[in-house]
C-alpha cells in the first residue's frame, strides 16, 4: 500500500484520510479562533474583499481587511506535514475551486489544546499528512503573525485580528521558516 505514495527526501507519506465540510459553518469555526493565541497566516494579496457571511451558524461580520479570505472560504482542512525542522500543522482555507485563500500554521506559541478543541468543535476532523513538496503552496501571498478576537451580539459574530506582539525567539523562527522569509517574519 505504501508504495503508491511518493516519498520525499525529508517528509513521512501522506495518510489517508476524509476531507469533510464545517460541522457548523464559518461563525462557528471564527468564535473559536481567538483561544489559538498566536497562529502564522499565510494568505493570498488577491483574497476576495467579502466582508459578511451569512450561514447556518448565523452572521459573520469580518472586521480587519486581513481577514477578507475567510469570506470566499468555502472549505477548510487540516493538514500536516513532517519537516526536517519537525512536524507541522495548519488549516488550509479553499474557495469552491479548490484553491488555497489562506493556511493558519500552529506554532509553539499557539495553545495546543485549544487547537485540538477546535478541530473537534468544527467537525474539522483529524489532520491528513501531505508531501512537504506540495504543503500549503500559496502565491502571491502574505505572511503575518496574528491573534484573533471575537464579539458576539445575539447570532451576529465579529472577527476581528492583531498583530500578535508577544512572541517567543522560537515562535517567531518556526514562523520565519514556514514563510520561506529566513530575516523573520514581521511582528
Amino acid at each position: 500500500m505504501l508504495a503508491r505514495y511518493r516519498f520525499h527526501a525529508h517528509c513521512s507519506p501522506p495518510l489517508p484520510g476524509a476531507v469533510r465540510p464545517l460541522r457548523h459553518g464559518l461563525a462557528h469555526l471564527a468564535a473559536r479562533l481567538p483561544s489559538l493565541g498566536c497562529v502564522l497566516c499565510c494568505a493570498r494579496a488577491d483574497a476576495s474583499a467579502t466582508r459578511v457571511v451569512r450561514g447556518a451558524g448565523g452572521v459573520l461580520l469580518l472586521d480587519d481587511p486581513r481577514l477578507c479570505w475567510l469570506g470566499a472560504t468555502a472549505r477548510v482542512e487540516a493538514r500536516s506535514a513532517v519537516t526536517r525542522s519537525g512536524p507541522r500543522e495548519w488549516l488550509r482555507f479553499e474557495d469552491a475551486g479548490g484553491d488555497a485563500l489562506a493556511c493558519l500554521y500552529l506554532l509553539p506559541d499557539t495553545d495546543w489544546l485549544a487547537w485540538d478543541a477546535l478541530l473537534d468543535a468544527c467537525g474539522v476532523g483529524a489532520a491528513t499528512e501531505e508531501p512537504c513538496a506540495r504543503a500549503a503552496r500559496i502565491a502571491p501571498r502574505r505572511a503575518e503573525l496574528l491573534r484573533f478576537r471575537c464579539l458576539h451580539v445575539g447570532r451576529l459574530t465579529a472577527l476581528g485580528c492583531e498583530t500578535a506582539e508577544r512572541v517567543s525567539p522560537l515562535g517567531r523562527a518556526v514562523a520565519a521558516e514556514i514563510a520561506g522569509n529566513r530575516r523573520g517574519v514581521p511582528a
